[in-house]
């Protein structure tokens, strides 16, 4: 677990001078952390499964001195929920984790303790769809498993201000995947936001 804290630690520090050095040149951008998935399949050109190590957990960022704020990722919150509450396979970045904490960390217990625990640093939100904690899918809003209507309902309950949400979908670049979120994503947010 030293490794894990002196991780975050070093980000503290790099958030710092980045914020010094913005400061200094009198930019106007917003440092910002965005929370990381449980487990996301990508592979390096070697054929490896690389893991991120930090920043799934609100405890992991939340205090981080100089952020501006974060960006939510609901669907990495919830693969983090949704990997704590199963015992199937095991990755070490999660595992840390726990060790790290002591247990499953409370913004990792449901998706009400993350949304609560970010809320008032919430400066954007990415969306997208998720079948289960072991590989990040960036499905369509509809195509998997997240509970929508609660993520609607935290939303309108804890954050108590506009926040810019993106869809973030695999193929929301392409103009098939852009086409679906104008048709499928749209329908389904504005009939849960409205």
């Amino acid at each position: 677990t030293s490794f894990r804290k002196d991780l975050l630690k070093s980000f503290d520090t790099q958030t710092k001078i980045i914020r010094d050095i913005r400061d200094n040149l009198n930019s106007k951008c917003l440092l910002v952390v965005e929370n990381n998935p449980a487990v996301a399949r990508i592979l390096d050109t070697k054929g490896e499964l690389i893991l991120d190590v930090v920043d799934q957990v609100a405890e992991d960022f939340i205090e981080r001195s100089g952020n501006d704020g974060i960006t939510l990722d609901y669907s990495h919150a919830w693969l983090v929920v949704e990997y704590f509450k199963r015992n199937k396979e095991k990755y070490s970045n999660m595992e840390l984790c726990r060790k790290q904490y002591g247990g499953i960390p409370d913004s990792a217990k449901s998706m009400k303790n993350f949304v609560k625990t970010v809320a008032s640093k919430i400066r954007w939100v990415h969306l997208s769809d998720e079948i289960q904690p072991y590989a990040h899918s960036g499905l369509h809003i509809g195509d998997g498993k997240i509970e929508f209507n609660e993520c609607a309902e935290l939303f309108k309950k804890y954050i108590k201000r506009d926040i810019v949400v993106t869809i973030e979908v695999l193929d929301g670049h392409t103009p098939e995947g852009f086409k679906k979120i104008l048709k499928q994503d749209f329908t389904i947010l504005k009939g849960l936001f409205s």
